[in-house]
């Protein structure tokens, strides 16, 4: 090749590879722009910067078991959580939620966890640092007469029969029916399968609510999401409630509208937990009863918003969340029941044998939930002003319409036991029998038109009727050596 031939060759090829090089530096450079960096393993999780609004996501459980909700309850926003809880369960809470996103290896695999146990719902290890720790016991203790063993023995002991078994057999089965696809229970009962069969629907609006206070029926008898005839209806249930808490700094929050709705949802985790140990319940227990103890009020109350000056009958329901968290073994601060204590002090009239509602003008509602409360704070069976109060509810007897009252009403009495609760007793338990639908869609239902009834509905009074009617078994009674072991 001539000097010449060479040089001219030397700068072609000099031109072709700087083409070549600017060329390929921007590809690379547009690839990049193009195509993202290779995700982790587990990607990180951003979670909402506004604490108020963070939600959580619940543990995985056995689809197959579940029915899918419908297209419209598919796109309701409260049922879409996309902070999984164990995204955050790796710190304290605020710290946690503050930070914004969480490093690659403490994001969740939940998706890519497959074979959970059927009948269970699983609790990832990870769980347990925001909750508080408590020793295992013996769990369950004041449930005990649920148990198949100790059912039929205690329901001819405390004054059952067979055919006030039969009602709460019949009750089960009629909210069984009415409950929706996607597990849960609308006080509105015609809403559903129902199409209108039944008459005398409800209009409170709070699904929670309504499917609390079902599952606590089933709970009564005995039945859980592991066994019985409804063990599937109960599993429906608690998996539509696990997709309804909204978790943040102040616990988990069920109230959808009403602290009604808070204290009804964290009793039923509560004994679904403590009948089964499931473990993957108990975080949405203890959520549920911080969310109870934040709400309350200074002066110990409770009413419909968290933080209200308290009334006797929202007190009542998160009162009882918080014993049943203390009989589950979960942690409860001991403060806000005696802080409740204190409002019942305000509100107690006739030395503390009668109760008011905001007040201290006694109402006979009011004064049986004051003196069931009184029980569960340790008053004693021979309390002078326990057994004044009792006396007052046995001269009213059971009300005719109003199941908010007998509910109450028969607890109190039950508890007490003797010749009173013996004549209360068989006057509730045989009008209940007596006055239960049998006919058409409605069969096994009760309706009271009572105007403390009438959002509830149907659905309402049914379930306060079977639960009335369990009252044989569903605590052990207070005041017995079968109860004090």
């Amino acid at each position: 090749m001539t000097p010449c031939a060479r040089a001219r060759f030397i700068g072609d090829l000099y031109g072709w590879l700087t083409s070549f090089a600017t060329h390929a530096t921007l590809l690379v450079v547009l690839g990049l722009m193009l195509v993202p960096a290779d995700a982790p393993e587990s990607p990180p999780i951003v979670i909402r910067q506004v604490v108020e609004e963070a939600v959580i996501e619940p543990a995985v459980l056995d689809l197959s078991r579940v029915e899918p909700p419908s297209e419209e309850a598919a796109n309701d926003p409260v049922d879409h959580f996309p902070v999984p809880i164990e995204s955050i369960a790796s710190g304290p809470v605020d710290d946690v939620l503050s930070a914004g996103a969480l490093p690659a290896e403490q994001a969740t695999t939940r998706l890519k966890t497959p074979g959970f146990a059927q009948d269970s719902f699983m609790a990832p290890a990870t769980a347990e640092s925001i909750m508080i720790a408590i020793p295992r016991g013996t769990r369950g203790g004041s449930w005990d007469g649920r148990r198949a063993d100790n059912r039929d023995e205690l329901l001819l002991e405390r004054g059952g029969t067979p055919e006030s078994e039969g009602a709460v057999l019949r009750g089960l089965r009629w909210l069984a029916a009415h409950q929706h696809e996607d597990g849960a229970w609308w006080f509105n009962h015609q809403a559903g399968v129902c199409a209108g069969q039944c008459r005398n629907p409800g209009s409170f609006e709070s699904t929670n609510a309504a499917t609390a206070l079902a599952l606590l029926s089933f709970l009564g008898a005995g039945h859980t999401q592991k066994d019985g005839e409804f063990k599937d209806n109960i599993y429906r249930g608690l998996y539509y409630l696990t997709r309804r808490m909204y978790y943040s700094k102040q616990g988990g929050d069920f109230q959808e509208g009403s602290m009604y709705s808070q204290g009804l949802v964290a009793i039923a985790f509560c004994e679904a937990y403590a009948m089964t140990g499931d473990e993957g319940l108990r975080r949405y227990a203890q959520a549920a009863l911080e969310f109870i103890t934040n709400a309350q009020h200074t002066a110990g109350g409770w009413r419909y918003q968290p933080g209200q000056p308290g009334d006797m009958t929202v007190t009542g329901w998160q009162w009882m969340a918080l014993k049943s968290g203390q009989m589950s073994n979960l942690g409860v601060n001991t403060g806000s029941l005696y802080k409740a204590g204190e409002f019942l002090d305000s509100l107690s009239s006739h030395d503390g044998a009668r109760y008011g509602y905001t007040d201290r003008s006694p109402r006979p509602t009011t004064t049986a939930v004051g003196l069931l409360l009184r029980m569960y704070s340790g008053w004693e069976q021979d309390d002078p002003r326990l057994k004044r109060g009792v006396e007052y509810l046995s001269s009213l007897g059971p009300s005719k319409k109003n199941m908010y009252f007998n509910y109450y009403a028969t607890q109190v009495m039950s508890h007490y036991d003797g010749p009173l609760w013996e004549r209360w007793n068989r006057q509730m338990r045989n009008r209940l029998v007596r006055e239960q639908a049998d006919r058409g869609h409605e069969a096994g239902s009760w309706h009271y038109q009572d105007e403390h009834a009438e959002e509830g509905g149907r659905l309402y009074n049914t379930a306060m009727a079977v639960l009335t009617l369990e009252v044989y078994y569903r605590y052990l009674p207070l005041y017995t050596p079968r109860a004090s072991d």
